[in-house]
Parts: C-alpha cells; sequence; structure tokens
C-alpha cells in the first residue's frame, strides 16, 4: 500500500462514494470495482480483509490504506474526513467520529497483524473517547467538527501520531520479515543447489548468490568484509551463510531511503525485526551507542556487520574461529533471554543462555546422566565470564568478547559426551595399559574414573566418592561381562556384550546425578 499514492486513493474514494452511494460492505466483485484502480489482483486482498466473510467493511480498508498511501499527513486527513462526512455538511458529527475512530482501529490494527474485532468494553471506551474528543476540540460550530479543526488538533495530538506510528512500524515489521525469510530462502534453495556433502559452497560462489538476492551492489570494502566474515579457508556453511544474508537483507529493508546507512528510526525498525519485540527509548539509545561504531548518527552496513559477528579473537583454533564467527541462532539466543528487552542479561538469564546454547549443540548427545554435568558446567561459564567482566550483567558485546570461554568448555564436554556415549569398544580398549589385549578390573577401574572427569571437576562428586562408585561398578561389569571367569575381560566377551556394558555405565552417571542433588 505504501506504492499507492493520495490521489489515486481520492478517486477510489469517488468511486465509492459517487457510483457506490457509499456502500458499506462489499462482496468480491463490489471490491475490485472500488479497489482494482489500485491493486492488480484484488483477490488475496480481499481474502485479507475479509477473514472468511462474505463481504468487507470498505471503511476498514480505506482507513488503513490512506494511512500507508504516499502523501503529507494533512492530505490523509482530508480523505478520510470526507469519506466519512457522510451528509456531505462539511463537519464531522459526534456519531461520524465515532465510526472513524472505530473504523480507523480496526484497519490499522488488522494490517499490524492484531485482532480488529473489538469487544465491548473497548466499544465502551472509543464511545466516551469520541465525546471527550467532540467536546474538547475547539470549533466554531457546535454541530461537528470542520476538516481544519480536526486537522489541527490531530497534527498538534502527539498520542494519536503515536498510535499511529505505533501501529504503521508494526506493519512494516511484519512486512519486512516476511520478505526477508523469502529472499534467504530463496538465496538458501539455490546455496543447496551448489553445495557439497559437508552443506559449504565456494566464497566466491556464495557471494555470487548474495549479490542476486539484495537490492543494491556491495562497496569493495563491504564485499571484502563480506568475504572475511563467511571465509572458511575457501568455504562458506550454509549456516553462516544464512545468518549474514539475513542481517544484510533486514538492513537493506529498512533502509526505506536507501542511502546506505540507517537513521535512529529506521535502526528502531532494524532492531524490532531481530528480535521479535519493539525496543524501547532506552534499548535503542543503548543499542546506538554500540551499533554507532563513528558516533556520526547513523549506522552503516559495515557497522551492522561488524556488530552482528563474533570476532574470530572470540575463539582459538585458526579457520575454525572464523567459521564461528556468524552464529545463526547465538544473537536469538540472546534476544529471547534478556526478559526485560534492556539488551543485558543478568547470571541467571546467562545461566539459561550457555544451556540453550549447549543443548542446541549437543542435544542429541545428552542423557539424563549428563544434565547435571550441563547444569553446573553452565554456572561456572557464567560465573568465569561475569568475575572477568566485574558485574553482574553482561551485553551483547560482552557475550560475543567472551564466547570463546563457552566454545572452549563445550569442545572439552562434547569430547567427553562423544567417547562415553557412542564409542565405547575403542574406547574401552584404550586403558588396555599392560598390552594384553584384555581389562582386567584395575583397568576398568582407570576408565571409569576418566567418565567422571568432568562431574569431578564441576563438584557433582568428589573423588573418593567417584573412586569407590569406580570400583563397585567395575565389579558388576566383571560379573555380567567375565563369562570365561578369568578375571579379564578379551575383545569377543566386551563386543558381544557393549549394550550391557553401556547400561551399568549409564546407571552410574545417574548415581553420579544423584550425588549432585544431594550436594545442592
Amino acid at each position: 500500500y505504501r506504492s499507492i499514492t493520495h490521489e489515486q486513493v481520492r478517486e477510489a474514494c469517488h468511486v465509492l462514494v459517487v457510483v457506490m452511494d457509499r456502500q458499506h460492505a462489499l462482496d468480491p466483485d463490489e471490491f475490485e470495482e472500488v479497489f482494482g484502480m489500485l491493486i492488480a489482483d484484488t483477490a488475496p486482498h480481499f481474502n485479507f480483509w475479509a477473514q472468511g466473510r462474505p463481504r468487507v467493511d470498505c471503511f476498514q480498508v480505506f482507513s488503513g490504506l490512506i494511512v500507508f498511501a504516499q502523501g503529507p499527513m494533512r492530505e490523509k486527513i482530508e480523505l478520510v474526513f470526507r469519506l466519512f462526512d457522510f451528509d456531505e455538511s462539511g463537519l464531522i458529527s459526534r456519531d461520524e467520529l465515532s465510526i472513524l475512530l472505530l473504523s480507523s482501529i480496526r484497519g490499522l490494527r488488522a494490517l499490524a497483524g492484531m485482532r480488529a474485532n473489538i469487544d465491548r468494553k473497548a466499544l465502551g471506551e472509543i464511545s466516551k473517547l469520541s465525546a471527550s474528543l467532540f467536546s474538547g476540540i475547539q470549533r466554531s460550530n457546535a454541530d461537528g467538527i470542520s476538516l481544519s479543526e480536526l486537522s489541527d488538533w490531530l497534527l498538534k495530538e502527539e498520542s494519536v501520531m503515536e498510535y499511529i506510528q505505533l501501529h504503521t512500524d508494526n506493519t512494516d515489521v511484519r512486512a519486512i520479515l516476511k520478505v526477508a525469510n523469502e529472499r534467504v530462502d530463496r538465496a538458501v534453495k539455490t546455496f543447496e543447489s551448489k553445495q557439497d556433502e559437508l552443506q559449504t559452497v565456494a566464497t566466491d560462489d556464495a557471494t555470487a548468490i548474495a549479490d542476486n538476492v539484495l537490492d543494491y551492489n556491495l562497496t569493495d570494502e563491504e564485499h571484502k568484509q563480506f568475504r572475511e566474515l563467511i571465509d572458511v579457508d575457501g568455504r562458506v556453511s550454509q549456516n553462516v551463510f544464512r545468518s549474514i544474508l539475513q542481517a544484510l537483507v533486514s538492513f537493506d529493508l529498512v533502509d526505506k531511503n536507501s542511502d546506505n546507512v540507517l537513521s535512529v528510526s529506521e535502526v528502531r525498525s532494524l532492531l524490532w525485526v531481530n528480535t521479535g519485540k519493539e525496543p524501547s527509548a532506552s534499548r535503542l539509545n543503548f543499542e546506538m551507542h554500540h551499533l554507532d561504531a563513528n558516533a556520526n548518527g547513523t549506522v552503516s552496513r559495515s557497522e551492522w556487520m561488524e556488530y552482528m559477528c563474533v570476532p574470530a579473537t572470540a575463539a582459538k583454533g585458526g579457520s575454525g574461529a572464523a567459521h564461528a564467527q556468524f552464529d545463526v541462532g547465538l544473537r536469538k539466543l540472546f534476544d529471547e533471554h534478556d526478559l526485560d528487552n534492556d539488551g543485558m542479561i543478568g547470571y541467571l538469564e546467562f545461566v539459561r543462555l550457555i544451556k540453550s546454547l549447549l543443548h542446541r549443540d549437543m542435544g542429541q548427545h545428552i542423557t539424563k546422566s549428563g544434565r547435571e554435568l550441563l547444569e553446573a558446567l553452565s554456572k561456572s561459564v557464567a560465573r568465569e565470564v561475569l568475575d572477568k567482566l566485574g558485574g553482574g550483567s553482561l551485553t551483547w558485546e560482552n557475550l560475543k568478547t567472551h564466547m570463546g570461554v563457552i566454545w572452549d568448555r563445550e569442545r572439552d564436554v562434547f569430547k567427553w559426551f562423544y567417547d562415553y556415549q557412542t564409542n565405547h569398544y575403542s574406547r574401552v580398549f584404550s586403558f588396555d595399559d599392560d598390552g594384553s589385549a584384555s581389562i582386567d578390573e584395575h583397568e576398568l577401574v582407570h576408565m571409569l574414573m576418566s567418565n567422571m572427569a568432568h562431574p569431578i571437576a564441576y563438584r557433582l562428586i568428589d573423588s573418593a566418592q567417584a573412586l569407590a562408585l569406580a570400583k563397585s561398578t567395575a565389579a558388576e561389569i566383571m560379573a555380567v561381562l567375565d563369562k570365561d571367569k578369568n578375571g579379564s575381560l578379551d575383545p569377543s566377551e566386551l563386543h558381544s556384550n557393549l549394550s550391557a556394558l553401556m547400561k551399568i555405565e549409564r546407571n552410574m552417571m545417574d548415581k553420579v546425578s544423584e550425588f549432585g542433588k544431594s550436594a545442592k
């Protein structure tokens, strides 16, 4: 609707008033007769406004359409005034004002994705508001409000302008999200057609795909930055590609005047798109402080890309660090756990964020016995990072620069989970200390103690308790698996009873969890 001019709306209003005698409810054919000059295909628009009903309230449609159409606000007010001046007296009566308010509210709410129907209590409030406005606006005629009187009042009344701004912004955000997701999905489909078995494509191909989906041409400097952020040894992963493209497409769509920088109001829309929540004034000021690196009052595309990515210095491991720079879900996790939407998360929110991150990356490897370990790990990492910061909360910038701590712990624990829960056979024989090609009870105790290394480190169980548990578990394993009763397990005994071994080990780790709960 933003591409429609107020002159076109005026023509459509003329058709409704003159040709259709202000008919209130329109069927599909009548809807096309009125709005066909504005919209090429009216069917989906009729369905949107009708919401399953056979007719559409044309005054709701016009009220919403006029707000979004091009043109100055005073001319939009004139269109609304003429539309609801049913007796063409040049004045808006109290009843006409009530209908104007109700239709405008319903139209704006429908476009903003809110429930257009208004309950009885709200209707009563609108009626009171109409009466208050009618008596409150200074007017020269007792029978109604003139166009100039209504225009002057509306343009001066900040609460009305804020209400309109809220609903138009909400509608814009929904539209931007829809278009952004469509563009990114289209680009990812092209990416998938070129990817290898590791879900990566050549960096040159990824850059070309991005160029095709964006409305603007990246500058040479932006191209260089883009490649640096996504490249891992000449390849780009699908997750990283999707994440950075989502950030760039969102930037593109909120840059309404296409000047390649975002004003404060455009940044507000960008934050709203990315978090799914309308940012407060304090949150907007907070984010602008961090986003606007050169403090010139606007945010460039390079500043936005830099802000959204995790720096390579946050993690160890060369190309692995670069691969992790654009984490598709990390910023989303931060915003989800920022419950009060102030741009900062406290200790408990941070613990929950770390747990969510670990479950996201390792969930398929976590059994009941590992949940206590992840709880302790999350608390330990949260406290370590906050202690380094010297405070009780952290920002997105803080999280990015300390992601290395989380990734280091995650790699360690992931390796432990993998070794313990998936690769039992080869792993057990790595504890054949005497080279006998068999495992005795002492070597089993050694192996079981290694299983409990992380629970011991995170104080779910102390060393003495772990040793006693390892010895009793080793004895149980020998009793079940040592079929020839020679005091050791050979490869055939282990291989044929691997599931029994894993069950006994899981039972041991469940007991570790019980120790942890008792300690609390």
